[in-house]
C-alpha cells in the first residue's frame, strides 16, 4: 500500500535561512513533491536565492502571493487545487516544522510518522 501523502503549505516573506532548513528538513521528510512556498514578495537575496534553488529542484514555489492578509484564502485554495492528491494538509509557518510526537518527545523518523498517518487512511505500514 503507497503511504499516506501530505502537502505542506507555507506562505513567507523573507525568512532567509530558516526558510532553507524548513525547505530541506520537509524534502526529507515528505518529498521535494510534496511542498508549497507561497512567497510574499520577499525582497532579500538570500530569500531569492533559496526559493529559486528550491524551485529548480521541483518544490512549487509561487512568487508574489499576497496580500499577506489574505494568508487563509490564498492556502484554501492551494488545498482546494491539490484535493484530490494528498490525504493530509499541513499549513505551517517557517518556524513549524512536521513532526510525530512520541510521549512527549518529537522524532522526525520517515517511517514512523508514516505509519502514524496510515492509522488514519487505509493503514499504511
Amino acid at each position: 500500500m503507497n503511504r499516506p501523502s501530505v502537502l505542506a503549505i507555507m506562505m513567507q516573506k523573507d525568512e532567509g535561512c530558516l526558510l532553507g532548513a524548513w525547505i530541506d528538513y520537509h524534502k526529507s521528510l515528505i518529498g521535494v513533491k510534496n511542498i508549497v512556498v507561497l512567497d510574499n514578495n520577499s525582497t532579500g537575496g538570500e530569500t531569492q536565492a533559496i526559493l529559486e534553488s528550491a524551485a529548480s529542484e521541483g518544490v512549487d514555489v509561487r512568487f508574489g502571493v499576497g496580500p499577506f492578509e489574505m494568508k487563509g484564502r490564498i492556502v484554501s485554495r492551494v488545498i482546494d487545487e491539490r484535493r484530490g492528491e494528498f490525504a493530509y494538509f499541513a499549513p505551517l509557518d517557517c518556524d513549524e516544522f512536521l513532526c510525530l510526537d512520541q510521549g512527549g518527545v518529537p522524532t522526525a523518523k520517515k517511517q514512523e510518522f508514516y505509519t502514524e498517518l496510515g492509522k488514519y487512511v487505509g493503514g499504511w505500514k
